[in-house]
């Protein structure tokens, strides 16, 4: 065969070579394999051509293969282009109209940016003018840490502020739900007191009914008939009696006839007689120590068993003298604890006051307080024998809240003071609910607060001293007073014609007249009976109600409280009211400004009183709730 059949025939063979795997880095090693061959050798072995050729077409057709592949895939592409293309064209248009808003907010975003940038700019400008005129602080930094330090401590004292408002507010709602809670047992205590009383009386009806049964089982049939006949003596010998009288009845009626034409033809002198014959006959007899002084009760009045003169402590000793010399045996009865007399309209200190400035030099004032500041009552009191003295512990006026401010007073007494009263709420109730009083409110402090705007007024010529605040203060009191009886009469708790008694007190004189001037001329209170005066004049007086104004609030470190320092004006001024007390004045003015020891520890008790029976009010308080 030759040789180019032979290659034909090859080349044939080679055309259905089968394609090999490969790629395209194998094709490249194969290829340099290749070329390593041709140069190396100047002639190829045919049968390592053959393989090399085999290797050749197996790879051209691996090739080809590929082709054919990526010409489908190009056809895909192309397709998958215009389907892009398309999308992209639809995407296009939804999205356009969003591009325009956007590219308009992007517009307007730039015009703002331009703005504040041209502000920012004219900001930088004045700030670089200011610099430049700016005065340097020397130690900015430690004045900036001290700046810094200050408003931390007012930061934390703020947070100080709202805690103590917090607890303010919660301790607020603890006490109305407190006294909610208190009045609800109040009013079932007086539910079960009232099912008590029923009992009692049920129990008391079922006795009375007994006691008839008792009396018959206890009787002697005896006994009996003897008191019966007994009985029957004594009815016989009543009956010939008034038979007797009967009798005489007609010379009774002419004599009594004579006797009253003879008192109305009866002169002066007669009639003098007449009454002597009558005082010598009478068992007892009343009169004030001023009258029992007049020369014709001295002379027509005997000499008595036993007199009794009251109210002891407010009389000075030559009024107790001459009722003194008319008995045989005298009783002394009052409070060494209170007030020491009056002299005329004025206190003791008002007195001392006005001699010591009409007279420089006069020598007389310590011993006239001394003989004025002691009642003849205490000097007896305090020098009389056990055997000769005791004391009436139990008081019978006062709600017992109202009379635990007094008992420091008599705490060195043999016995303490007591309240008689059985049910304080229920004797003492003043029937009244407003804002500010509750009915189960009987002692109340109004605190003003120790500021120049609530101090003092002294008079010309400085003999008094009066308080507008408290002034006004007590001026709204009253009203709401009226309207709480108004409310409390509508409410059936009073009656319709009944009007609450109303004390209006005071240490010092010229408050008591401005609160005068104000009831006449700014109020009208027509379901309040009110009186008014100083402490020292309600001595001996009581009323259902008592507003104490204590008018003394000021900063001057070398003035005091002046009258109201005493215990005796105190207790007079605390001791007035029945059912409740109000004080007005400020608790720091007398529990820590005052010099007195004593004055501070007796103010300090009442005000821990009031705080324990919730009965403090501040100015804040009231002006919240009002």
């Amino acid at each position: 065969m030759g040789e180019k059949e032979k290659y034909s025939k090859l080349q044939g063979q080679l055309k259905n070579t089968p394609p090999v795997t490969t790629t395209a880095i194998e094709i490249d090693q194969f290829l340099e394999k290749l070329r390593s061959e041709l140069k190396g050798k100047s002639t190829i072995h045919p049968d390592r051509l053959e393989i090399f050729l085999k290797g050749l077409y197996g790879r051209r057709h691996f090739i080809w293969q590929k082709a054919d592949v990526l010409k489908l895939n190009d056809t895909d592409k192309k397709m998958a282009q215009e389907a892009l293309q398309h999308l992209k064209q639809e995407l296009i248009g939804q999205l356009q109209p969003s591009l325009d808003e956007n590219k308009m907010m992007q517009q307007k975003y730039q015009r703002e940016l331009d703005e504040q940038t041209a502000k920012l700019t004219f900001l930088q400008n004045k700030h670089a003018q200011k610099m430049v005129s700016a005065v340097i602080i020397p130690n900015a930094k430690e004045l900036l840490h001290e700046k810094e330090t200050k408003a931390f401590e007012l930061k934390a004292k703020q947070e100080q502020y709202g805690q103590a408002k917090l607890r303010v507010e919660l301790n607020r709602q603890k006490r109305e739900q407190e006294s909610l809670q208190l009045k609800q047992a109040k009013q079932k205590q007086t539910e079960i007191g009232v099912s008590l009383a029923n009992l009692a009386s049920i129990i008391k009806e079922k006795e009375a009914e007994q006691a008839p049964l008792h009396d018959i089982l206890s009787l002697e049939p005896e006994k009996e008939h003897e008191e019966v006949l007994k009985k029957l003596a004594s009815v016989s010998f009543t009956r010939e009696s008034l038979k007797q009288e009967k009798q005489r009845l007609p010379l009774f009626q002419e004599v009594q006839g004579m006797w009253q034409s003879l008192l109305k033809e009866a002169n002066d002198h007669d009639l003098n007689e007449i009454r002597k014959l009558y005082v010598k006959h009478a068992n007892v007899i009343g009169t004030t120590c001023v009258a029992s002084a007049r020369k014709d009760f001295i002379e027509n009045y005997p000499i008595f068993d036993v007199v009794i003169i009251d109210e002891v402590s407010k009389a000075t000793p030559p009024e107790l003298l001459l009722p003194m010399l008319k008995g045989k045996k005298i009783i002394l009865v009052g409070d060494h604890h209170q007030l020491p007399p009056l002299l005329g309209n004025d206190t003791l200190e008002e007195t001392l006051q006005e001699m010591a400035e009409e007279s420089e030099d006069f020598e007389g004032k310590a011993e006239l307080k001394k003989l004025l500041n002691e009642s003849l009552f205490e000097r007896l009191f305090k020098n009389l024998p056990k055997t000769n003295k005791t004391m009436l512990a139990i008081q019978y006026r006062m709600h017992e809240n109202i009379m635990k401010t007094i008992t420091p007073f008599y705490m060195e007494e043999n016995e303490q003071l007591q309240c008689g009263l059985i049910d304080s709420d229920l004797d003492r109730d003043h029937k009244l609910a407003s804002l500010h009083i509750q009915r189960n409110n009987h002692l109340l402090w109004l605190d003003m607060p120790n500021e120049p705007l609530f101090f003092e007024v002294r008079m010309k010529g400085g003999k008094s001293l009066y308080n507008p605040a408290e002034l006004k203060r007590i001026g709204e009191l009253l009203k709401e007073l009226n309207e709480a009886s108004a409310e409390a009469k509508q409410a059936g708790r009073m009656e319709i014609n009944e009007k609450k008694s109303i004390g209006v007190i005071s240490f010092y004189g010229e408050q008591v007249k401005r609160i005068d001037r104000m009831l006449q001329q700014e109020l009208h209170l027509p379901h309040l009976t009110i009186r008014t005066g100083t402490v020292d004049r309600f001595q001996g007086m009581e009323m259902d109600v008592i507003l104490l104004s204590m008018v003394r609030n000021h900063d001057n470190k070398q003035d005091d409280i002046g009258f109201a320092k005493d215990y005796r004006r105190l207790n007079v001024a605390l001791s007035r009211a029945r059912e409740l007390l109000v004080m007005v004045g400020s608790t720091k003015m007398f529990t820590q400004r005052t010099k007195n020891r004593d004055a501070r520890k007796m103010y300090t008790h009442v005000l821990e009183t009031a705080k324990k029976l919730d009965g403090l009010r501040t100015l804040e308080e009231v002006g919240m709730n009002g």
